[in-house]
């Protein structure tokens, strides 16, 4: 699991850092425009680390489907709490290539020097990333419906984080954000080893042995 949150905070970096020099490119209307490191691109990234991290860690040609029943819970939590750690902590290297005069006072833009911007931001990517575990533990169940019901989830918890990470990142830090993004991440963690206990916890079938 940590290899595969170093593989997507890699890969959300590079695509910051191209977006720097100009080398993305959207295209709308048959028109062409770059692609621009502001909050806006910043807030896409940030939620696209968790939920293709949470996407990934499903495995359904291994047993259990890639999450193994035995300590799941506690496994979950800690994989979370070292994922967003990564994240956290390259997002640093995001503020280098923001445009300070342009989004000088953007969350991301002060990111390293400012610690309500930096509370914020961590919380923001804490809570993401333990609501898009959320989504993908009731694979531990080997139950494929469930399964998948939880990638509908997790599809609608990262438009959602897309959404809402344009007000975290493009505009200045601000308390009351920043408390309700905590509670997001305290209520997701502590859901998460409750719900991956429950989907782990193994079926008891009824007797069919006659008693005499």
């Amino acid at each position: 699991m940590v290899q595969t949150a170093v593989f997507c905070v890699a890969l959300t970096t590079v695509l910051m850092r191209l977006s720097g020099t100009g080398f993305l490119h959207s295209r709308s209307h048959s028109l062409r425009s770059p692609i621009e490191a502001d909050g806006v691109w910043t807030g896409i990234l940030a939620s696209l680390g968790p939920t293709s991290w949470a996407y990934m860690i499903v495995k359904l040609r291994c047993p259990d489907n890639g999450l193994r029943k035995q300590g799941l819970a506690w496994l979950m939590l800690l994989a979370v709490v070292i994922a967003a750690l990564c994240e956290i902590m390259a997002m640093f290297l995001w503020s280098l290539v923001m445009d300070k005069l342009a989004h000088g006072y953007s969350v991301i833009a002060m990111y390293p020097s400012d610690f309500l911007a930096f509370s914020l931001v961590a919380v923001f990517i804490l809570a993401m990333f333990a609501w898009s575990a959320l989504c993908v533990v009731w694979f531990a169940r080997e139950t494929l419906t469930v399964g998948f019901i939880g990638l509908v989830v997790l599809f609608a918890v990262g438009v959602i984080g897309a959404w809402q990470s344009i007000r975290v990142f493009d505009k200045p830090p601000g308390e009351e954000i920043f408390l309700v993004w905590a509670a997001f991440a305290v209520l997701g963690l502590t859901l998460l080893p409750i719900t991956a206990a429950v989907a782990t916890r193994r079926k008891h079938h009824p007797s069919t042995a006659y008693e005499f």
